[in-house]
This record gives structure tokens, sequence and C-alpha cells, in this order.
């Protein structure tokens, strides 16, 4: 049997969730992505969910997030929303459960980033787990979230609240959707993820569980997926179905295999696994249909695509060892270039046009080498068509709903000798996503005469207006930084 749900499909198959009653914890499953962007905590998130969100790096009270977003501030905010459809939000709290009492009061106490709990304990009961054990508090319950994300942008959500305190630190999340019929068929989904959230290096151990209960969350008229049952997708796209259209396939992912063996890597590690034994499916698409590809000159060209940052000093967390560049491999590009200029960058703290970043280069006998390098000019429309014609791009046309952006940046690398992996990506440093569509991280190089002066081009999905340029190359062998550039894009 199947029913229509609007924007959101999820397909759960071969899940049981449960460990046992009392329990508060759950262990890592193979169909969500473990979350360790908040600092000290992990949980899981649904992976085709989040494949889905368009990343942002701040919320904006103008903007009309219609679709699927996920937010991160690589420090101790998460939220992943869908306004009209779910919610997952975690952060810092002050609830005090211990102290305060484990009551409705308690819950309405606080708010998780803007996101307040509630229960109508007139009509429901307020139902919860807890364990205390090795310093470790944890409850989680049932609970109801009015969020707002920008004034008029607004929703009351249903499902699942968790609490975890150390004695020190205290993180609360919550997960919820806002449809009656999508509450009612994803309880086990809200209760895995809840359960999953805990301290980094916080024993799970669901075998021998000396929970605390107080009263067992509320699994009345739930049923458990068993392994010979399946939700059925609602409403399967057709395979014909193309980037203009409302719903777009799971399996529309706008990308193109790399020749090259490090390019393959990188974009085989961002692949979804389909063949995983547990799965959770989703599409979420959007009502309005992207632009066609265009070839006219952009008029969004900032002031920042001729800036060079100022010589500042560094600060406190760029210490002297992360300075890893040698002042004499500065001399490559600028004699006046001091060591305070260039600075170590993350997707959540990344540079801006003209600033000078720390990554590592590939030379031919396969060795590491620390390398300067900036991002000074990003080109679109004309001027990218231009410059792509003249420097012989191999890749004459993008593909259908994107265009081409060319970006210039020097280096110290000798690039006749030494690779330079260039990635685009979304605001979390994750694929670009746009309008629920995943696009590839490729980028193509432009033969340049200048020395130590680069060229790549790449394809950008027409409408989107900001994403990641990521320079370097990353290794398991020691943490090295890579370059990370955030670009305004013309959105053409």
């Amino acid at each position: 049997m199947k029913k229509k749900i609007s924007l959101l499909t999820i397909l759960i198959s071969v899940i049981t969730l449960f460990s046992g009653c009392g329990s508060v914890y759950e262990s890592h499953q193979s169909s969500y992505t473990e979350n360790t962007s908040i600092q000290g905590v992990t949980f899981d998130a649904p992976t085709q969910i989040i494949a889905k969100a368009t990343a942002i790096n701040n919320i904006v009270s103008t903007e009309e997030y219609d679709g699927a977003y996920i937010y991160k501030n690589g420090v101790d905010e998460y939220v992943l929303f869908s306004m009209k459809e779910m919610l997952v939000i975690c952060g810092p709290t002050e609830f005090d459960w211990q102290n305060n009492g484990e009551n409705a009061t308690t819950l309405a106490s606080d708010d998780i980033l803007g996101a307040w709990l509630k229960i109508d304990t007139d009509t429901e009961d307020f139902k919860t787990n807890t364990k205390n054990s090795g310093g470790i508090y944890k409850i989680v319950g049932n609970a109801h979230a009015d969020y707002s994300v920008t004034p008029k942008n607004y929703n009351t959500f249903d499902g699942y609240f968790a609490t975890i305190n150390n004695g020190e630190q205290e993180y609360s999340m919550f997960v919820g959707f806002a449809q009656e019929e999508l509450y009612s068929s994803n309880k086990d989904l809200m209760q895995h993820i809840v359960k999953s959230l805990s301290f980094n290096g916080d024993a799970i151990n669901t075998s021998v569980d000396t929970t605390e209960e107080k009263e067992e969350v509320d699994t009345t008229g739930e049923s458990n997926v068993s392994e010979e049952e399946t939700v059925e997708v609602i409403e399967t796209p057709s395979e014909d179905s193309t980037v203009e259209t409302d719903e777009i396939p799971e399996e529309t992912l706008i990308e193109e295999q790399s020749e090259e063996s490090e390019e393959n890597a990188a974009d085989d590690s961002d692949g979804l696994n389909e063949d995983e034994e547990e799965i959770i499916a989703t599409t979420i698409s959007s009502d309005e249909e992207p632009e066609e590809p265009t070839e006219e000159a952009s008029t969004d060209t900032t002031e920042e695509n001729a800036e060079t940052i100022e010589d500042s000093e560094p600060t406190e967390d760029n210490g002297d060892d992360e300075q890893i560049i040698s002042e004499n491999t500065m001399d490559l590009i600028d004699d006046s270039i001091s060591m305070a200029t260039v600075k170590v960058s993350t997707c959540y703290a990344p540079l801006s046009l003209g600033e000078y970043g720390q990554c590592y280069t590939l030379d031919k006998n396969g060795e590491n080498q620390a390398q300067v390098v900036c991002v000074s000019e990003v080109f679109s429309g004309d001027e990218a068509k231009s410059l792509i014609d003249s420097m012989d791009g191999r890749k004459a046309n993008p593909k259908e709903g994107t265009h081409f952006e060319v970006a210039k940046f020097t280096t110290t690398a000798d690039t006749s000798n030494e690779y330079i992996d260039v990635k685009i990506e979304g605001l979390d440093g994750e694929r670009l996503v746009y309008r629920g569509v995943s696009y590839t991280k490729r980028v193509y190089d432009l033969t340049s005469k200048e020395p130590f002066v680069c060229y790549v081009y790449y394809e950008v999905p027409n409408g989107c207006k900001e994403y990641l340029l990521e320079l370097g190359i990353q290794t398991n062998e020691i943490e090295i930084p890579t370059a990370n550039y955030y670009i305004k894009g013309s959105g053409k």
C-alpha cells in the first residue's frame, strides 16, 4: 500500500531499533551518518536526508528556506530542517534535569537553539527514560517543539528529545516531524537518533543496562519494522525525471567520473552506498525549477574578487604549531608577505578571496609538500567562457541546469611537478547540494602560461550563490590543513 506525502519520501527496511526496555542509548547504525560536528558529542543523522539538504553557513531572516537545509557551526550547533516536514536540532542547554526535576516544567524552561519544547499534560503523558552511570546522566522522552527559522517561517514538530550531562557540559537534541502521517510512520527513526546521542568516548553497553527507569517512552500503537516488513516508498519519481522536474529521483547525482585517481577517490568517498543492509531513502525537492544555463555576463563581480587581505597578527587559535609553511616558500609569491598573513582554515571558518591559506600538494614521488595558496578571483558568464576557450578547456559545455565558473589562484607549488587537488563543495565541506540535488566535486584544469598561477573551472548549479573551494591533499598520515575558500557565486 502506498500513500502520498508532499516533498518527503522515506524508505525504511530491515531495521529493528530497540535494544531492550528502558534503554536510552543505541549504537551507530550503517544507514545513518555519524555526526561529530559538535565538539565532544556524537549522534546518528539520516544519511539520505542529509544528502538532499543544502548546506548554509548562517540563517538569514529574509530567506524563504523552501526545502531541506543543514546548518553546522563546527563547534556546538547543528540544525537539519525542512520546515514543512521535519527537524533535527542539537546544541548546548541548561535544563539541569537532575536538580530541577524530570517534569514538563523543566522541559519548558530552556530552548534548543531556538526550538522550545513542550508537552500538554492535560491531554497526554510525559514519558521519559533516564540513565545515570559513570558520571553521565541522560534522559530521553516525548515532546513537541515550536521552531521558527525566520519570523514568517515556523512550525510545530512532534517527536522526541534527549539530554546528556556530564557535570560540566549539557547538550540536548530534538527530532520531530510536522505531519501526523510522517510522525506515526517514523517513530523508530526518531527514537534511534535521540538514543544515539552521547559524549565522545561515552561507553554504550546495551547488553547490561543500569537504567534508572522512570516511565518508558510511549510506544503504544507503534509497530517496529520487522525483517520481512517494509514501509513502502511513497510515490517514487519516474526514471525519466530531470533536474527541472518537481520530484527528483535519488539516483540523480549530477556528476562526471574523474579520470585522475585522486579525484575518483574523493568522489567515491562521498558516494552513497545503496547496497547497505539498512536503507533510508529520502527525496526532498522544491516546486521551484532550476534555471537554464546562461552565457550572459555576470553583473555580480564583487569587490572581493580583487581584494587582498592586509597583514594581521595571528590569533591565539593559530599558534606556531599551525604555521607549517617555511618563510622562504613565501618568496615565490611576494617578498612582502609575512607568515602572519598565512591562515589555517576549515569549512566552518573559511578564507575570503585574496587571503593566503595553507595546504599540502602531492609531488611525482608521492610525497606531501607544504605550500601556500591564494584564490584571488572567480569569473562567471562571458568572462568564464572566454577564459575556458582561450586556455583549451577540454569540457566545452556544462551539464543541463548548471553553468561554468572559473577560479584563479596563485601557489608556491611547482605545478609541473606537484598536483594540487581542488574541489567544489557545499558550505559544510561535503558534496554541494542545491534544491535537493547533489553535484560533483570535480574541477577541470586550464592551461596557464603564468608561473605559479593556476586556473580551474567547474560546474555550479543555476541559482546557487555560495559554495566552498577546497585546495590541498588530505591524508590520514598526519593531521594537515587544507585551504577552504568561501565563494559568493553569481547564481547565473
